[in-house]
């Protein structure tokens, strides 16, 4: 039998033997174990943490409680579906945008309206009548803009699915429709009444305090300074006075100011965040700690560890084919080594819940490579400079073997921990192999040589991840004289050409047909890993697009409005001598200001949550005996097209900002017509 997997861990299997036997038991009583099974409420991550808890509570040890994992991962599987539906971090970033749009706009047309209101509560308005008039456009707004924009996301889609036709259903002739989700539709609909009502609260506070004094005076809120400020002078010097008024305007009305530079950060971070090749970066090493090889083969549930052997004649065949560039083929087995129990630390003591006060066995992975892939794959992991030439040879009649003394405490700590407490080159250690003597199997005590210890990284960095017990690792040559004969049980095959899939395909096919184990192939991870980088693509430039025409909507209305509110100062300016180009120069000048902060605050806020991004991914990795897992790098592409893009907006809303004032004449600027 044979088996494909695409994860990197085999599925689990147990078998149970039932029947009636006449009263004679077929198993003798000595070999007979029982399975508890426990059964947990709650969902699959609870089940998980009861688990250790139970361990950690008992002192039962790890490998004592085996997960349900087939059942666990469906579960996790079945949640990651529901995940569709949920909204994603760069979804929120774009609801916060569209509160902060109608927050802005809301302000904006009840500031305009300001004397109006003031009008209505002089003749006897009351102030809940004034701010039932604020609920009722929102609710208007709410109630046009949420069917709006489902007609339009249902219009975005169907051109999505012309777009991006898949090409299974393109060969068989199927058009694809949509499929109106009523659980997204209802998402839809609460997010866009709760923007809604958000940007509204303080609005409606706001202009329920307008009192009526507002309509016969023209006091101004803002207080008026006696000198100018010492930055503000500086400012003019350098700059000239229509250009230090463009950046001075930007102060008369701060909330609109700071929501409108918000909308743009955001706008930023979304941009700079989401496209760092940081994340790439992740996904290659990544794919090297799990997919090492682009072909693997092991003996896998359905075989027989102590017969499963690769045939020499099959792997000449696999190294001669046109697509292969290398092949590695080990031997891999498990023996037990024997010490007091003394040497060994408690954490892995209390891991295996291994009992009693002299000598433990236990379990450990007993791995053969061949001279060449030693030197190659195993010595640049060897500390103090020591190489595998060592592993070649004995010493003092002791085989020489390398050693990996850590495993990984994933019940309590979650990191990395020492299984012998002092162990150094040279130092003998005691292993009880499984000897082949012919038909029989018998077991050795065996005595080898510490040559060299493995760095902590060879967990992930090294040949397959094996974190959970001690490992010892030397030359095929020595394989004779410990297991009794001489075999490959693992197979690691690796292509010219990733993208030759013609010649691949060939070499996956042979793989398949004539190696009876379990086979895991890179290309369906990487295939994975590419199609969710191109959904998240995808999906980000339609948030960014959205969040970009929200930020220019935002500032253009905010430029307008300003511009608006000033047309008296403007235009008596204009008689005074100001020039229509001066004038564009300060609205110009009071755009760029937006530009500049909005573009200074985007990179600080994307760099931190990259630098957060890089501190996370070193942190978990350490897990895996990684050090130092990744560095931070200033993603200079992103910042320049977010630099150029917001520039290029905001250019955009002023020049359209300012279209009312080009004709204008001065005579009628400069009338009160408030």
């Amino acid at each position: 039998m044979s088996s494909t997997n695409i994860g990197a861990e085999q599925k689990r299997g147990i078998a149970y033997t039932y029947g009636d036997f006449n009263g004679q038991s077929i198993i003798p009583k000595e070999a007979l174990t029982y399975d508890i099974i426990l059964r947990f409420k709650g969902n699959e991550l609870v089940a998980s943490n009861k688990m250790e808890q139970l361990v950690n509570d008992y002192s039962l040890g790890r490998m004592t409680i085996n997960p349900n994992s087939n059942y666990l991962s469906e579960l996790l599987s079945i949640k990651d579906l529901k995940s569709v539906k949920e909204i994603n971090p760069n979804n929120i970033v774009l609801i916060i945008t569209v509160i902060l749009l109608v927050f802005n706009m809301m302000n904006i047309i009840w500031s305009e309206y300001l004397r109006e209101i003031s009008m209505l509560r002089l003749i006897g308005a009351r102030k809940r009548d004034i701010r039932f008039m604020v609920v009722y456009q929102s609710v208007l707004l709410a109630a046009f803009g949420t069917i709006i924009g489902i007609v339009l996301g249902l219009g975005i889609t169907k051109l999505g699915l012309v777009s991006f036709k898949d090409e299974v259903l393109d060969a068989v002739g199927i058009s694809p429709s949509i499929h109106i989700d009523q659980d997204v539709i209802m998402k839809t609909i609460k997010v866009a009444v709760s923007a809604i009502v958000l940007a509204t609260i303080v609005p409606v506070i706001k202009i329920g305090k307008i009192g009526c004094m507002e309509a016969i005076s023209n006091a101004t809120k803002h207080k008026k300074r006696e000198k100018q400020s010492k930055i503000g002078k500086l400012i003019q010097d350098k700059f000239g006075i229509f250009r230090y008024m463009g950046i001075r305007n930007l102060w008369i009305k701060k909330t609109r100011t700071f929501v409108s530079i918000l909308t743009i950060t955001l706008c930023g971070y979304l941009i700079i965040y989401t496209f760092s090749g940081m994340q790439n970066e992740v996904n290659d090493k990544i794919r090297r700690i799990y997919y090492k090889n682009d072909i693997t083969v092991c003996g896998g549930i359905a075989n027989d560890e102590e017969i499963f052997k690769i045939d020499d004649n099959k792997i000449d065949k696999i190294k001669n084919m046109q697509g292969v560039k290398s092949v590695k083929s080990t031997y891999e087995d498990t023996s037990t080594f024997v010490t007091d129990k003394k040497n060994i630390e408690k954490a892995f003591i209390g891991y295996y819940g291994l009992e009693g006060d002299g000598k433990i066995e236990t379990e450990n992975y007993l791995r053969f490579y061949d001279n060449e892939d030693l030197k190659k794959y195993v010595e640049p992991y060897m500390l103090d400079g020591k190489t595998s030439k060592e592993l070649e040879t004995k010493t003092d009649g002791y085989i020489n073997v390398a050693v990996y003394n850590s495993f990984y405490d994933m019940m309590k700590t979650h990191t990395q921990k020492k299984i012998f407490k002092d162990l150094k080159q040279g130092d003998i250690i005691n292993l009880n192999v499984k000897y082949h003597n012919g038909d029989k199997i018998e077991k050795r005590s065996v005595k080898v040589r510490v040559a060299a210890i493995i760095k902590a990284d060879w967990q992930a960095y090294g040949d397959i991840i094996r974190p959970y017990k001690f490992e010892v690792i030397t030359s095929e040559d020595n394989m004779k004289e410990l297991l009794g004969f001489k075999a490959y049980n693992n197979l690691a095959v690796d292509y010219k050409d990733m993208e030759n899939i013609e010649a691949n395909s060939k070499v996956e096919e042979y793989v398949t047909q004539n190696i009876p184990g379990s086979i895991t192939l890179k290309t369906g991870f990487v295939n994975t890993q590419n199609q969710e980088m191109k959904n998240i693509f995808r999906e980000s430039v339609i948030n960014i697009t959205l969040v970009l025409m929200i930020a220019a909507i935002s500032i253009f209305c905010t430029v307008k409005s300003n511009l608006m509110e000033r047309r008296k100062e403007m235009f008596t300016m204009r008689a005074l001598g100001m020039s229509a180009k001066d004038m564009n120069s300060m609205n110009m000048w009071e755009s760029m200001t937006y530009a500049v902060l909005s573009v200074i605050s985007g990179i600080a806020l994307a760099t931190y949550e990259l630098f957060k991004f890089v501190e996370w991914n070193n942190n978990a990795y350490t897990n895996f005996g990684i050090e130092h897992f990744m560095d931070f790098t200033f993603p200079y592409p992103q910042v320049a097209i977010f630099a150029i893009v917001t520039l290029v907006t905001c250019i955009i809303a002023v020049k359209l900002a300012n279209r009312d004032f080009k004709n204008r004449e001065i005579s009628d600027g400069m009338r009160d017509i408030d």
